[in-house]
């Protein structure tokens, strides 16, 4: 990279202000210097990545895939030889995202009068009412173990989000209008995994009375409330 002092002039105080905006005292060696870093940190983060993938492909990676192939390309390979994705480890808790944006809570995490049953019943994880159609993001990156139709959940999403504190957790997603990926696929932080649904008689509903999201978590296969790993 070529540093231009005509592109980006210092002020009379000495600082760079530059074309796009912002101000900084650093001078250009140590702005050079921080571009050189940020580029290293893109290109280790994508090695690991790849050397994950190769991992997994094991003998039927083969020498191209090593010197030549993208991550990419290694991922499609590992999907068309049906083979599993390991899952995430040392997920932080305290990265999580919401999965709707301005969430808020219509039924809470805990004992509550089904309103369909009437009866009293655990509520296994929190309703969050959001219109039909809402973008639902998954809220870390983990590996989906279901996607599809079950029972009363409507159209359900189960991803795995590998060990936190040394316990498997697991989120889902139910009464969802269209899912958007499939079982065994590798989703990000702020993916979008569906759109909301719920409402009465729509496709994906399964017993809701009205739009919302259903959302749980689960620790070692038990259920705790949502709360605990993020806030709304």
């Amino acid at each position: 990279m070529v540093w231009n002092e005509q592109d980006h002039p210092r002020d009379d105080d000495g600082k760079f202000t530059f074309k796009n905006g912002g101000v900084t005292n650093k001078t250009n060696k140590e702005i050079l210097f921080e571009k050189s870093n940020k580029q290293k940190e893109l290109q280790t983060t994508k090695q690991k990545r790849k050397n994950e993938l190769l991992d997994i492909l094991k003998d039927k990676a083969t020498p191209a895939d090593i010197l030549y192939a993208d991550n990419e390309k290694l991922e499609k390979k590992i999907k068309e030889y049906g083979l599993k994705e390991k899952m995430t480890t040392n997920v932080n808790k305290t990265l999580w995202d919401n999965p709707v944006n301005n969430p808020k809570i219509s039924s809470p995490y805990g004992w509550r009068t089904h309103p369909i049953q009437n009866t009293k019943k655990h509520h296994n994880g929190v309703d969050i009412a959001i219109p039909q159609g809402t973008s639902v993001k998954a809220q870390a990156e983990g590996v989906v173990e279901y996607a599809g139709l079950a029972g009363g959940y409507g159209n359900l999403i189960i991803i795995n989000h590998g060990k936190i504190d040394g316990k498997e957790i697991k989120t889902k997603y139910a009464h969802l209008s269209k899912i958007n990926i499939k079982k065994g696929d590798k989703v990000g932080k702020n993916t979008e995994i569906a759109k909301s649904g719920g409402k009465k008689g729509t496709a994906g509903a399964g017993s809701s009375t009205g739009a919302h999201l259903h959302l749980e978590v689960l620790e070692e296969g038990k259920h705790v409330n949502p709360q605990k790993y993020f806030k709304f």
